[in-house]
């Protein structure tokens, strides 16, 4: 790309220069940009949206260019981070700086200061008027003095602060003294408990949107919580240390709430069950919710809950959930050879993402709900992912493993990590385990270390006769042979899916499968030029055919009955958010 000259840049309104300014690092414009004219000289002069960065790496003389350069008035950013002293940085930033110097200081972000440099900075923006955002990250393991506390409390007094983020430990969290009348808007803070959350909603009457990254909520108090807080609309809440009861209570305060997103690990099976009737509750407390999402793991469930695994899922298929919510709930039970994990989480669409939270287990398989707009009821899609080796391993079953898998009849779709040589004796089980015949989708994680095996694998395509979708990738040295797939591939796969680098591989497909409706090539190094490679093989064969890609998929749709079209790109989202990125 040629270089814009310079007689067209001084063409161009101040304001539009301004824009190419903001998107410069504070060195560029002072050693690079200011240097080219007189012009650009004046126009960083007036500039008055700085950003500078002070941190370990930074020199001294760096900072004294930029005091000589930069009029304190013009600065818009600070941010100072480092893990050891800079105390005599910012004494030189700072020296002979009147608060009234810096006029059009909006952000401030302190991370990993040691107290008597977070004291100065402090005490500088006590009393700058335009400040509208602060961030404080703590790395120290004292208490803050009682100077630092209340010049830290006075900022957050500021009136034109609308951002704050607090990063900070519970001594320094109760220490804080939050005005009567606080005008922030967004608030993050890293710990927090009933006492102070009750205080600051009390006292923030323009507070919407709380994130809570560590709440404690142990000792809730009915008399601290009495009435509700209806300026409040968004919360992102952290709740590893609250039970059900907590959450609710907190909840029940808050009706005015539009988006929730709510985050629990290791939680109990009476968490997961009274969180499966959140329906009535959220239509209840939470009427106005539009957005929903949450993560809540157990690590310990209970036989009942996977013996019943489906209809726990059931509470999440009613309209309310499906259709007018369009809220779509995915969970997935991991059994890593000791226990059992269940995962519920909110999925982003009614796909079911088969590798989410996946890992080289000996089982793991998820239910996802969905709607299916060509019938009258709604769905649930099974999907498992599977090691042979260690599925071989886990033979034979205890009373535990046995209910784990005896969920595996009902999958459609089908994930197998080949770690090693195809184990004899594998399709076998798989028979007594998975009905084939239901299966809908199959893919293949095929190791560096594996020689593959095409006849276990045809055979296992051959009686999965319902399989239109089927994928195998390969290690990144590894190239697929086109024999290999061809043996495998049967008649009745209408989507392929290949993980390869390989332009001649990719070729050869084509030419081999003229009766596939997409193949989709995944990972693919130098991508535009093998897109114009591909596209050329295309159009040699004649057909008619549309593209879909990116820097890591490109997938071809032949022209075909265009009511499918709608299911192969839903089936190419799936495939862009799956472990096909990152497998081998």
């Amino acid at each position: 790309m040629s270089a814009i000259p310079v007689e067209s840049l001084l063409t161009l309104p101040t304001e539009l220069l301004y824009l190419i300014l903001d998107q410069l690092d504070t060195n560029d414009i002072l050693f690079s940009f200011r240097n080219v004219c007189t012009q650009f000289r004046a126009i960083t002069d007036s500039y008055n949206r700085y950003k500078i960065n002070l941190n370990d790496a930074v020199p001294k003389t760096i900072i004294r260019r930029i005091r000589r350069s930069i009029r304190l008035e013009n600065i818009a950013s600070l941010n100072f981070s480092s893990s050891h002293s800079m105390s005599n940085k910012i004494k030189l930033f700072f020296s002979r700086v009147g608060t009234d110097q810096l006029l059009c200081l909006r952000s401030l972000k302190v991370c990993g200061l040691i107290e008597r440099d977070l004291n100065v900075i402090m005490h500088h923006i006590t009393t700058i008027s335009t400040l509208a955002s602060l961030s404080l990250a703590e790395n120290y393991r004292k208490p803050m003095s009682a100077d630092t506390i209340a010049a830290l409390s006075s900022v957050i007094a500021l009136q034109g602060l609308h951002n704050l983020v607090l990063h900070v430990d519970i001594s320094t969290m109760n220490a804080i003294v939050w005005p009567d009348q606080c005008t922030i808007r967004q608030l993050i803070m890293r710990v927090c408990n009933h006492n102070q959350l009750h205080r600051i909603l009390r006292h923030s009457p323009n507070l919407q949107t709380i994130v809570l990254n560590n709440c404690n909520m142990t000792e809730i108090s009915e008399v601290a919580f009495s009435d509700p807080y209806i300026e409040l609309n968004s919360l992102t809440l952290d709740s590893n240390d609250m039970s059900i009861d907590q959450i609710e209570s907190l909840l029940s305060l808050l009706p005015s709430l539009l988006y929730l997103k709510l985050t629990s690990y290791n939680v109990s099976v009476n968490y997961l069950r009274r969180f499966s009737q959140w329906e009535q509750f959220i239509r209840h407390k939470l009427p106005l919710l539009k957005e929903f999402k949450f993560y809540i793991h157990n690590d310990k469930c209970c036989h009942s809950i996977i013996e019943n695994i489906e209809s726990f899922i059931d509470a999440f298929r009613t309209p309310f959930w499906l259709e007018n919510k369009r809220w779509f709930v995915t969970l997935r039970c991991i059994y890593d050879g000791l226990r059992s994990n269940i995962i519920l989480y909110s999925s982003q669409d009614s796909c079911t993402n088969l590798s989410d939270h996946s890992c080289l287990n000996t089982i793991s398989y998820v239910i996802s709900t969905t709607i299916d707009h060509n019938a009258a009821q709604t769905n649930t899609l099974w999907s498992a992912r599977l090691n042979l080796t260690k599925m071989m391993n886990a033979v034979p079953f205890n009373e535990a493993k046995r209910l784990i898998y005896h969920n595996l009849y009902k999958i459609t779709q089908l994930v197998l990590d080949i770690t090693d040589k195809w184990p004899l004796g594998s399709l076998e089980l798989l028979l007594t385990l998975i009905n084939l015949s239901q299966l809908t989708e199959i893919h293949l994680f095929i190791s560096e270390t594996h020689v593959l095996w095409t006849k276990p694998i045809h055979m296992l395509l051959e009686q999965a006769f319902n399989v239109h979708t089927f994928g195998i990738s390969y290690a990144d040295d590894l190239t697929p042979s086109i024999m290999d797939i061809s043996s495998m591939v049967s008649r009745h796969v209408d989507h392929l899916i290949v993980q390869t680098k390989n332009i001649d591989c990719i070729s050869a497909v084509l030419d081999c499968f003229d009766h596939l409706s997409s193949v989709t090539f995944v990972n693919l190094q130098n991508y535009p030029r093998t897109w114009a490679k591909i596209i050329e093989q295309v159009n040699k064969q004649g057909n008619k055919y549309s593209l879909i890609h990116d820097d890591k998929f490109l997938q071809v749709l032949f022209d075909k009955d265009l009511s499918e079209l709608s299911k192969i790109e839903q089936s190419h989202k799936r495939i862009k958010s799956s472990h096909y990125q990152q497998n081998p």
